[in-house]
């Protein structure tokens, strides 16, 4: 006989759409106020930021024109996404806001 599936301790909820990138992040600084936190993407474009001391965001914010984000990764304050419209940006957090800082677009070889 198989073991069931452990119960899950929460679930995020908010998304619009499915999610499709996780990152889990311990860096602490101005733009991530919680720490662990965790950012989450979904097939719709959306960027979640959670604390994951109270299972709730604390920012939420559109990228890449409502296509899914494929990656995501903070780093020294800055937030890398990747999406499925052939941009990468890299997003700061600047007079309470995310602003994209630069993008690019995805290139074939």
């Amino acid at each position: 006989m198989g073991r069931t599936q452990p119960l899950p301790l929460f679930i995020l909820k908010g998304h619009e759409g499915t999610i499709t990138s996780l990152h889990f992040t311990t860096e602490k600084d101005h733009a991530v106020t919680a720490q662990p936190s965790l950012i989450s993407g979904s097939d719709c474009g959306e960027i979640f930021i959670w604390s994951l001391e109270n299972n709730r965001t604390y920012h939420r914010f559109s990228a890449h024109d409502k296509k899914m984000i494929m990656f995501l990764c903070y780093y020294k304050s800055s937030l890398l996404s990747q999406g499925r419209d052939g941009m990468i940006n890299v997003w700061n957090y600047t007079s309470c806001e995310w602003i994209v800082m630069k993008i690019s677009r995805n290139r074939k070889c």
